[in-house]
Formats: C-alpha cells, sequence, structure tokens
C-alpha cells in the first residue's frame, strides 16, 4: 500500500498533526509521499526520512492558476501511484473532490479545526472525513452527512519530547512573567491577538511588567510589527516580540510561563506543563484546567461557545498572585496526563491503520484525459458559486 498526504503548505498546525498520521503509517511499513508548498522548510518530515514534493496550493480567487496546479498534482499522482490520498485543510479537500472524480483513488478528507463553512459542507458531503474534534462532527451532521461517514480522531500529537518541569520554572522571584502567544496573523486570528497585546499593554501601565513573545506570520505581521515597536518605545523596553514563523516553538514555551493561543498551540502549552489560556475571536479568555478541560475539547480548544471568561481585573489579580507564587500549579501534571489521553497519537494507531485498511481500493485511472480535468474542475467551481447564493 502507498498513501499520498496532500498538505496546504508545511506551516501551522495542520501539517504537525498530518505528520503524526504519516509517521504511524510508514512506521507500519506503508509506503508514504508527502505533497505540499514549502512555504516553511518542511524539517520536522525530513528529521523523519519522509519522501517530499514541493506543489504550490489551491488558492480560491485563482482560478486559471488553480487548473495549471491540478494537472501538475495529477501528474504527481500518476508518477506516485498512491492507493489512497490523505488530504488535509478544508479548501485542499474541496478540490480533492475533482481529484477523487478523475481518478477513483479513494481520499481520505481531514478537516482539521475551525468552524466548518456551508460551502465546505456541502462540497465534502458524505465523503470519507476526519475531524478532530465533536464539534465539527456536529456541524457536519447539521449540514446533512451521515454520522457513519465521520470519524473524529483528536489524537495527533507525539508527546515524547514534551517537557515534564514545571515547579523550579514557576519560581519567578524579581524576573519578568513573560507570555507566549502561537497564532497565525490572518483575518481569522486578528482579534484574539489584538486582544493578548491589549492585554499585554494594560498589565505595564498598572506597572506589572510583563513580556510578550508571539510566533506566526500572515499578512497582519507588519501591522502587529508597528503595534509592538510603539509599545515597545512607550515603555523604553522589549515588552512585545515578534519572531515570525519558527520551527523551535518548544523552545519558546519553556521559556514561558503563560501561553496563549487556541487549538494546537494551546494542547502544545498543556503538554509541557504551562499555564495555559484560550483566547477567541469573541475576546474571551479561560484558562484551561480540569474543570474546564473537556468544555474547551469540544470546540477543538478554539474558545467558541464558551459560557464565562475572565474579565481584565480578575486576570491582573491572577498574574500578581502568580508574580507572588500564590497559585497553585498541582493541576498542571494531571492535566498533562488527562491532555495525552485525547490528543497523543500512540493512543490512536490503531483507529488510524483501521481507517486505511478498511478502505476498498477500487480500479484506479492515473490518466484521467484533459477534456475531463478541465470538467470536473469547472464544475467544482459553479458548485461553490451555487452554494454560495444559495439560501
Amino acid at each position: 500500500m502507498k498513501i499520498l498526504y496532500k498538505n496546504r503548505s508545511f506551516g501551522g498546525g495542520a501539517p504537525k498533526s498530518l505528520l503524526e498520521y504519516a509517521k504511524t503509517a510508514k512506521d507500519n511499513k506503508v509506503k508514504v509521499v508527502v505533497v505540499g508548498e514549502y512555504t516553511h522548510d518542511p524539517i520536522d518530515y525530513k528529521a523523519n526520512d519522509i519522501e517530499l514534493i514541493n506543489l504550490s496550493y489551491f488558492r480560491i480567487r485563482k482560478p486559471i492558476k488553480n487548473f495549471f496546479i491540478l494537472l501538475k498534482y495529477l501528474k504527481i499522482i500518476q508518477n506516485e501511484k498512491p492507493n489512497i490520498i490523505h488530504a488535509t485543510t478544508s479548501l485542499n479537500c474541496c478540490f480533492h473532490t475533482v481529484v477523487e472524480s478523475l481518478t477513483n483513488i479513494p481520499i481520505i478528507y481531514n478537516l482539521p479545526g475551525g468552524i466548518v463553512t456551508k460551502n465546505t459542507a456541502h462540497i465534502l458531503k458524505n465523503k470519507n472525513l476526519v475531524v478532530y474534534s465533536v464539534e465539527n462532527k456536529l456541524e457536519l451532521i447539521k449540514y446533512g452527512h451521515r454520522e457513519s461517514k465521520i470519524r473524529v480522531i483528536s489524537n495527533r500529537i507525539d508527546t515524547v519530547e514534551s517537557n515534564n518541569e514545571y515547579i523550579n520554572h514557576y519560581r519567578i522571584n524579581k524576573k519578568k512573567i513573560r507570555f507566549l502567544l502561537t497564532s497565525r496573523m490572518t483575518d481569522a486570528h486578528y482579534n484574539s491577538i489584538k486582544f493578548i497585546i491589549d492585554q499585554v499593554y494594560k498589565l505595564n501601565q498598572d506597572n506589572i511588567k510583563v513580556c510578550l513573545d508571539v510566533l506566526g506570520d500572515g499578512q497582519y505581521f507588519n501591522e502587529f510589527s508597528r503595534i509592538a515597536k510603539k509599545i515597545n518605545q512607550e515603555f523604553d523596553s522589549e515588552v512585545i516580540q515578534l519572531h515570525g514563523f519558527v520551527n523551535n516553538v518548544q523552545d519558546f514555551i519553556l521559556q514561558s510561563h503563560v501561553v496563549f493561543g487556541k487549538g494546537r498551540s494551546i494542547l502544545d502549552g498543556i503538554l509541557n506543563n504551562r499555564i495555559s489560556f484560550v483566547i477567541s475571536e469573541d475576546k474571551t479568555i479561560l484558562q484551561c484546567n480540569l474543570n474546564t478541560f473537556h468544555d474547551l475539547r469540544t470546540y477543538n480548544f478554539a474558545g467558541r461557545n464558551i459560557d464565562e471568561t475572565i474579565e481584565y481585573k480578575d486576570f491582573k489579580d491572577y498574574i500578581l498572585e502568580l508574580k507572588r507564587k500564590r497559585v497553585p500549579l498541582d493541576y498542571l501534571a494531571p492535566l498533562k496526563e488527562l491532555t495525552r489521553e485525547f490528543y497523543d497519537i500512540k493512543y490512536a494507531e490503531k483507529k488510524i491503520l483501521d481507517l486505511y485498511k478498511n478502505i476498498t481500493t477500487p480500479k484506479i485511472d492515473y490518466r484521467p484525459k484533459l477534456l475531463l480535468v478541465f470538467k470536473e474542475f469547472l464544475f467544482l467551481y459553479i458548485r461553490m458559486i451555487k452554494i454560495k447564493f444559495s439560501n
């Protein structure tokens, strides 16, 4: 058996999760190849000796370019001859419906988080779907998907290298408390990033010395850089530092006292025994602990549908108590173990292998005719336009 894994690119949480699927397959003697755009150096894939192919990702507003990307991709498929394709991210999955129609290759459609849009739900209707949260499963069922076609497998992280020490790290004394935020700087994350920057600014205004490291890049990187520069000048200190995309995220986690984010970035914080807060685009904030874990897990730690939130005054008091070493930390170790149970990839190995083994491989056509390729590609765009403007 050979599986082709299709990333959109190699930056962010989705390719990290897909890597664990590829490693699981490879460790069980399945041949694997991974395709995606080298927006960032895929060093984790290279470290695991996984065959890689660079290919530009699909962009919804560039249909002509997308058509030529599709032709290149079909050529790769023809050369690699996979028995299964495992694709991740919403738009990437939508374009794979064309690949499935053209080649008859069984495809696993992996939606890695976020809200499932009407477009995505309708285009992927009754496909073989893997989602990371109950929320996404319920959304898909609401749009008419068959429950039997949806698998919730939240386990997607290798926790072997996570940190176990934490008590000594929180003997803060007079040093600054370090905050960490890991996030893509896109429209879907703008409010949460701005919210944390505002909280950091207020704390320093109130003479509570904290600093914030921000990891990630995107369209708003320059705007947030200007905001950070202005704040740093006001306080004559490196209050906020933007580092862009980094591969060594764990190094920053281990330097931090408090981790902010959503989804994968929060899970990494918890697994390294750090105080962690989920922030949402509605500018709500909630601490991850044993009481909030299951509610947060339902919504993929994205902060959606949070019934309670921490107001600035309470957050300020919490940071002051942390500075005075009065914050209880005994929950961190059991919270990590609970998180490992639901997210460590080793607990899902059988599920993943069964996912692949139970797929019936039909007669595959690795050489679809050009006219048919154009027809299916055009049909996808027509469908997307119809769905967008339907009630």
